[in-house]
């Protein structure tokens, strides 16, 4: 009985060890995806204030070069709008 009782309690220490080395990788990968996250956000932020900066400019060229078409102007982008294709083809579809 106290054998049966010793191996059990080993089993779960053995088990909780386990669990102890799969959390650390866990949070090694957590860590590693908020760095990758993070550079990511600021690439979003980097490309979004170079569309603010040279959307004005692109606007008076394609306004000159496309007299034929309605739109003459790019998009602005709204605070929560995405530079991703659905978020672009969402501002373009709002202008309309």
């Amino acid at each position: 009985m106290e054998s049966d009782l010793r191996e059990k309690v080993l089993d779960l220490r053995e088990e909780i060890l386990n669990l102890r080395r799969d959390m650390e990788t866990l949070l090694k990968e957590v860590r590693e995806l908020k760095y990758t996250c993070s550079r990511m956000d600021n690439h979003i932020n980097f490309v979004e204030n170079v569309y603010t900066a040279v959307r004005q400019p692109f606007s008076f060229i394609l306004g000159y070069t496309t007299k034929w078409t309605s739109k003459k102007e790019l998009p602005m982008l709204s605070s929560g709008a995405s530079l991703s294709p659905k978020g672009v083809e969402s501002e373009v579809l709002k202008d309309q």
